[in-house]
């Protein structure tokens, strides 16, 4: 069974991997490189509608990144271009272990608890449901740039899809727990 799902995991990765359109190349590495600078400016959005939700949702990613890369860390899985050959990388190749995804992990983290904190900014409902589409569809594209770049396995993106899940949806218990022990303070 083990042998069937990493023979799976690995067909999977050059399968989209092997697509190589010029168009969509520009756009993967695009959306790879810009996942984090995309997380900032949503988080200064969110900065300017309600201060209090930024902090919840930055103490929830603090608390994601600290996991990620400890799993990350722990685990120390190399990068699929250290161990595979004839990848079509199209990033830079980079030191750290490779499972989790760490964009994926953000990308899905942010979603989740900009979802768990949506009412407390108090937007208009219509724009609540365009907001989270949007972000789940850049979530989505994120997971698939890392393995479409070769920087990912793609068991690697679907744990970074649940740990940022996860992850959001337990942070944010903490994070609210935190900021309503220094507000009463």
């Amino acid at each position: 069974m083990m042998e069937l799902l990493y023979n799976l995991d690995i067909n999977l990765l050059y399968a989209i991997n092997g697509i190589n359109n010029y168009w969509l190349n520009i756009l993967m590495i695009f959306i790879t490189n810009t996942t984090y600078l995309t997380i900032v400016l949503i988080m200064a959005l969110i900065f300017s509608k309600n201060r209090y939700v930024f902090l919840n949702i930055s103490i929830v990613m603090v608390l994601i990144a600290i996991t990620a890369y400890g799993l990350k860390y722990g685990i120390n899985e190399p990068r699929p271009y250290y161990v595979l050959n004839n990848l079509h990388l199209l990033v830079p190749m980079e030191n750290e272990p490779s499972f989790p995804s760490g964009h994926t992990t953000f990308a899905f983290g942010l979603w989740t608890a900009i979802i768990l904190n949506l009412k407390k900014m108090n937007l208009k409902k219509e724009l609540n449901n365009i907001i989270l589409t949007v972000l789940l569809i850049w979530a989505f594209f994120v997971a698939f740039s890392r393995i479409y770049v070769g920087a990912h396995y793609p068991h690697d993106v679907i744990g970074g899809m649940i740990l940022g899940i996860i992850g959001a949806l337990i942070y944010n218990k903490v994070s609210n727990r935190i900021l309503k022990n220094i507000i009463t303070s």
